[in-house]
């Protein structure tokens, strides 16, 4: 079992213990504003801040995925925003690597690192795209 799946694995089992009140409008934007502003308008020195909210955001992610797989009600908002936006938005920005480089003080295994945490990111929402997809969801052409 790779890394991925395992950590699949435990988030699924984690579901159960959340409360799908939790499920409101915000519960992915304010992540993803954050990594937006982090990636767009660095601040020196807070690259590990921007792991960690893409951490979080992928986390987020996969329990909108599995409560969905459960009931989609509880997450009809979230879902119906992230279909409408083509998916996570921070995925299409242009990333400038020198301007992280320069704030963040990066180097080479840092933005391996980074685009790791962005690459598992697509992976989540690709895979949600197509079970929604097979579920007769209408996407956004790409």
């Amino acid at each position: 079992m790779n890394k991925l799946s395992a950590t699949y694995l435990v988030l699924y089992l984690a579901i159960f213990k959340i409360s799908y009140s939790e499920f409101d409008g915000q519960y992915l934007i304010v992540p993803e504003r954050s990594i937006k502003h982090k990636i767009i308008l660095p601040t020196l020195g807070e690259g590990d801040f921007l792991y960690k909210s893409i951490r979080d955001y992928n986390h987020k992610l996969l329990q909108v995925i599995h409560a969905y797989a459960v009931n989609t009600s509880t997450v009809d908002t979230i879902v119906n925003r992230l279909v409408a936006n083509g998916g996570p938005q921070f995925l299409n920005l242009f990333i400038d690597d020198t301007l992280l480089q320069n704030k963040y003080s990066w180097e080479s295994a840092n933005f391996g690192e980074f685009y790791k945490l962005l690459s598992e990111t697509k992976t989540l929402w690709r895979d949600f795209k197509h079970q929604l997809i097979q579920a007769g969801v209408t996407m956004k052409p790409e």
